[in-house]
């Protein structure tokens, strides 16, 4: 009798699916101790039953992200959802950070919302790239505010403003490798050899290195930005910028869940028991703890 391949039947989780991560303040709260285990999976849990009730939270970043060129900062304020495409089983040092609950979505479901891939550029001051998104933002907001000219209207002046500085909110700087620590010199100390008879080693084989890990490039990250479309609907609970509605089974493919005992709890709760199993095709709800077979 042939046996179930289990591992067949979980190896595509991840493909043509982006995932948006959940919970890095309750896992910073977490480490800090001022929550136990089980006040995090509480509120995993909350976040959880709000956001399939009311959509996905668009929300203005706690901390913007900088364009920085010489003495001139560009802050990029605009509310976002932020989204990764790589496997769930690289995704342990991403979620170290952002959180270690995920919802996996299609792409079709992001693009058709105005969602696209992060464009990545050097740090480097004087890199073209940051120099010039840099004077294009400066030159529009100096003619945004310009007076009347002959022949301009100021008001396509700030049209222009309005969408060039939403096209920068899908540009951001790859972190710089880290800088090699200098060794401090040592003393030399003199000591005499005793004669040896050489010894033949083999030549090691080359190896491939491909530099340092480019932490942020490594992300692969998806973006949508709060832009004026109807699908953006007002927050219930004025947390958040707005909200954007999804479908279970058709556009939400993927549950991560932190631990095997939040997903028990998840079953348990009627609410979402009820939102998953009704969806139209079956939602795959997987635990944290898990990934590294997928």
């Amino acid at each position: 009798m042939p046996t179930h391949n289990r591992q067949a039947e979980f190896s595509d989780v991840h493909k043509r699916q982006l995932f948006h991560w959940i919970g890095g303040d309750i896992d910073a709260g977490l480490r800090a101790r001022k929550l136990s285990a089980q006040d995090a999976r509480a509120k995993y849990l909350a976040y959880l039953r709000d956001d399939l009730r009311n959509g996905l939270p668009i929300k203005c970043p706690r901390v913007p992200e900088k364009l920085v060129w010489n003495d001139v900062q560009v802050p990029l304020t605009l509310p976002v959802a932020c989204f990764t495409e790589w496997a769930l089983s690289e995704s342990r040092p991403h979620s170290t950070r952002y959180g270690r609950m995920a919802f996996g979505f299609s792409k079709p479901w992001i693009i058709q919302h105005g969602g696209q891939p992060v464009s990545y550029f050097s740090h480097k001051q004087k890199g073209l790239f940051l120099q010039t998104i840099v004077a294009l933002h400066n030159f529009l907001q100096r003619l945004k505010n310009m007076p009347s000219l002959a022949g301009f209207n100021p008001a396509e002046a700030k049209a222009a403003f309005d969408r060039a500085f939403y096209l920068l909110h899908f540009a951001k700087p790859f972190a710089p490798p880290p800088a090699k620590a200098r060794r401090k010199p040592t003393a030399k100390v003199t000591v005499r050899k005793v004669p040896t008879v050489p010894r033949v080693v083999a030549p090691r084989p080359a190896t491939r290195y491909y530099g340092p890990v480019l932490e942020f490039l490594e992300e692969r990250e998806w973006r949508i930005v709060r832009h004026e479309k109807a699908y953006f609907k007002p927050d219930p609970s004025r947390l958040f910028d707005s909200r954007l509605k999804f479908a279970l089974g058709t556009e939400f493919f993927t549950l991560m869940l932190p631990d095997n005992e939040l997903v028990k709890m998840v079953w348990k709760d009627n609410f979402l028991r009820q939102r998953i199993l009704k969806a139209a095709v079956p939602v795959t709800v997987v635990s944290f703890t898990d990934i590294g077979t997928f």
